[in-house]
């Protein structure tokens, strides 16, 4: 029976972004700009005013607090002034009665005839410090609504934000607000907008001669070739125009995110080597600003080059220079991240078990004290997924245990999808493990209980397709073809072919164990028909396998079973492979066997010995020698036969099996 597994869940990828260290010498977020309000000198009041204005929406909350205080100081200045002067026109008067009058008269009509510009002025000033909170509030709510993941309603904010800077023709600020409603677009699917948006920008920017804000659009054009077209090659065009820029610019923030973006789409573009260079080149530029923060990331970028190349030496030390940093600035959340990492190198790379259950126990310590049920969850399930690994320790119980304690994490934070996993894993280390079926089915109940009430038919599909494997493993055959069954129902909505053929396979074999042999080899043509269809030579395989045991064993017809094991040999050879070749050989002696051609049979064994002999199954071995024996001695070779028998018998003396020690005594009695 076939398993149809899901995904692999816990690859590593590589980080894409990480909060700024505030201690570092260059602070902010590493792809949006701050821009300084300048006060040129020898400008008018009206002009620095309105300069001033238009660029509050640039800035933080400091620095719009501190220009108000300049403008409403410049405001009391003027009133100062305007005051002085009166005082002293009054002074250069005589002081006598008369004058007196006419002195008052002129500075009431002087009164008068200011007044009104003052007060115009002032209203002036205010309207456009409103005007452009209510500008900066624009782009701010779409920035907020874009990092919250609500790219409809930062869509519309920037939208608005883009309508305000074309009406006062703020073309660095256009450009800002472009390159956020393209980012939008991009995000919503709608990659011909996010296009359109894009070429403007940059055109802009060129016109303008805005080197900060071309590298801004290269980027993201870059973002959205990689993660929109998914064509890592054009977004590594993209950014290399953006690296070229920094030079000019003398922006090292800038250019460490080229070094970031040119890595990963260079990792993704299966350009390993190319990657590690630009990994390399982020690592060395952070260990030079002193950001300890970006240069935990490198080094774990460079982990994964350095994984995808095969060289899990060199990933590990980059992930022990990561943890030391991360350790002396106590940043427990990379603690843990790295120690999962660790844990995943060590059981799939470097294959040492011990050395990854100490990890996944370290970052499950670490999730406790930080209160974190998400990750102690998953240090849970990394113990669980290490059952393989349990199982040469001999330690299957305590991957058990750990199975059990996640369950128990995944229930109390109401958790239902990883109810669901931890149900499937615990499943199958019962069934495939500690071969107990009847556990692994009230698992797999749960399971299937859980995908209904989550309304996932992928996972019930797959609970359908585990309950048919234990109910087979218990012999309750008529339960699991049921099973079987619900499951090729739901795999025919399936668009990936290779689901309803394991059910197919499954179904014949179900049917097959039943006695039901015409049943059985409907399904097995079913699968045999998508299998070579798609292509799928490895199944087709497997399936010829099949055909030819059910044309042997049930149905009687050796020379048909013989067609069919001919079939897979060929196929064998084709792709290579070599287990599938053996199998092939024993499977073609065993249908000439029972056609009494001996001649053919024995040449069969004889090839399937010499193949079986590289390998370390010894009971396979006494099961060749055994079949040769029999050959020889079927066409009167008894020396011959005494000779493989004697093979078998030492071999199974070797590996103290005392049955096969008593078969074999039997058979070289009656020679």
């Amino acid at each position: 029976m076939e398993d149809s597994e899901p995904q692999d869940s816990d690859n590593i990828i590589q980080d894409t972004s990480a909060p700024e260290d505030n201690g570092s010498n260059d602070s902010g977020p590493e792809e949006t700009e701050v821009k300084s309000v300048l006060n040129p000198e020898g400008a008018s009041d009206t002009a620095e005013t309105l300069f001033m204005a238009r660029n509050l929406r640039r800035m933080d909350g400091e620095n719009q607090v501190y220009v108000r205080r300049r403008l409403a100081q410049k405001l009391e200045r003027q009133q100062e002034d305007l005051k002085k002067k009166q005082e002293s026109e009054n002074k250069t008067k005589p002081q006598n009665a008369g004058n007196a009058h006419g002195s008052n008269c002129k500075l009431l009509i002087m009164t008068c005839f200011l007044l009104p510009s003052l007060l115009l002025a002032i209203v002036c000033l205010l309207s456009s410090l409103i005007r452009n909170e209510k500008e900066l509030n624009y782009y701010m709510l779409g920035l907020s609504n874009f990092e919250m993941g609500q790219y409809e309603s930062a869509l519309w904010w920037f939208l608005k934000d883009l309508e305000v800077q074309e009406a006062i023709e703020d073309e660095a600020a256009q450009i800002n607000a472009r390159v956020g409603v393209a980012d939008a677009y991009r995000l919503l699917g709608k990659t011909d907008q996010a296009t359109f948006q894009f070429n403007t920008a940059l055109q802009l920017a060129q016109l303008t001669g805005n080197l900060h804000g071309q590298m801004q659009v290269y980027f993201s054009m870059g973002d959205m070739e990689k993660e929109q077209f998914h064509s890592p090659r054009t977004a590594i065009q993209y950014y290399e125009q953006a690296l070229a820029l920094p030079e000019n610019l003398g922006d090292i923030r800038k250019e460490r995110m080229a070094y970031i973006k040119l890595g990963l789409a260079n990792y993704e573009n299966k350009e390993y080597e190319t990657a590690l260079e630009w990994d390399q080149k982020f690592l060395m530029i952070s260990q030079n600003n002193g950001n300890k923060i970006k240069e935990i990331t490198a080094h774990k970028n460079a982990v994964d080059s350095y994984k995808a190349l095969g060289r899990p030496d060199q990933a590990r030390y980059h992930y022990q220079s990561a943890l030391t940093i991360a350790k002396e600035t106590g940043n427990k959340q990379e603690q843990m991240n790295i120690y999962l990492g660790l844990g995943d190198l060590h059981r799939k790379q470097l294959h040492e078990p011990q050395e990854s259950h100490k990890y996944y126990t370290e970052m499950l310590a670490l999730a406790k004290d930080l209160g974190n049920k998400d990750d102690e969850r998953l240090a849970y399930n990394r113990l669980g997924l290490a059952s393989g690994s349990y199982q040469a320790l001999g330690k299957l119980d305590q991957a058990r245990s750990h199975y059990q304690s996640a369950i128990n994490i995944a229930i109390e934070i109401g958790n239902k999808q990883e109810q669901m996993d931890i149900y499937l894993g615990l499943g199958d280390l019962h069934r495939e493990q500690l071969h107990e079926p009847h556990e692994s089915h009230k698992c797999y109940t749960e399971m299937l209980t859980l995908a209904k009430d989550l309304k996932r038919k992928n996972m019930e599909r797959l609970a359908y397709n585990r309950l048919g494997l234990a109910c087979g493993d218990m012999q309750d055959n008529e339960a699991a073809l049921e099973w079987h069954q619900k499951n090729l129902m739901l795999s025919k909505e399936h668009e990936n072919k290779n689901e309803p053929l394991i059910a197919h396979k499954n179904t014949a074999r179900s049917y097959q164990a039943l006695s039901k042999p015409d049943q059985a080899r409907s399904h097995f043509q079913s699968a045999l028909d998508i299998a070579m269809e798609t292509g799928n030579k490895q199944e087709q395989i497997d399936i010829y396998l099949g055909l030819g045991d059910l044309h042997r064993e049930q149905l009687h017809e050796p020379q048909e079973s013989h067609k069919y094991y001919t079939e897979m040999l060929a196929l064998a050879k084709e792709i290579e492979s070599k287990e599938d070749e053996r199998l092939a050989y024993g499977r073609l002696g065993v249908a000439c066997e029972v056609m009494q051609d001996n001649e053919a049979a024995l040449g069969w064994y004889q090839k399937y010995l010499e193949m079986s002999q590289t390998g370390e199954d010894k009971t396979e071995q006494i099961t060749v020698h055994k079949r040769i024996a029999a050959s020889y001695q079927a066409l009167g070779k008894l020396d011959q036969a005494r000779s493989h028998y004697q093979s078998a018998l030492d071999i199974a003396m070797e590996t103290g099996n005392k049955q096969k020690q008593e078969d074999i005594t039997k058979s070289l009695a009656n020679l």
